[in-house]
């Protein structure tokens, strides 16, 4: 598996950095601060999940006062097994301590093709 690595410096929301895929096995890393990050990664065909390592990349309970709203329905993901899990079907905001870190949105498109 490869690492996407895109830097979140300000804890404000960033703008566009990139895109995380459910159609392949690339794990996207957001820094929260100097001591954690935030993984995507797929686990299966349209459901992914955020967790959160240490410096060291051991995996560890989410932070603080940490939560990831679901916004289509205005309302807080559950933890499992120290993980919130999405679909790409809604819009996410990542929050800590009330401030947004970073967002998660849906971007619907089709692609058309003809011969």
């Amino acid at each position: 598996m490869s690492t996407l690595d895109f830097i979140n410096e300000s804890f404000k929301i960033m703008p566009h950095k990139g895109s995380f895929s459910y159609k392949n096995d690339n794990i996207y890393v957001i820094h929260i601060d100097n001591n954690i990050k935030a993984k995507i990664e797929r686990v299966i065909f349209n459901v992914a999940k955020i967790y959160f390592t240490d410096r060291r990349g051991q995996q560890i309970p989410a932070p603080p006062n940490t939560i990831l709203r679901n916004l289509m329905v205005n309302q807080n993901e559950p933890i499992h097994n120290n993980c919130f899990y999405i679909t790409w079907i809604t819009n996410y905001a990542f929050l800590q301590n009330g401030v947004e870190i970073f967002r998660l949105k849906n971007q619907k498109h089709q692609v058309v093709k003809g011969d």
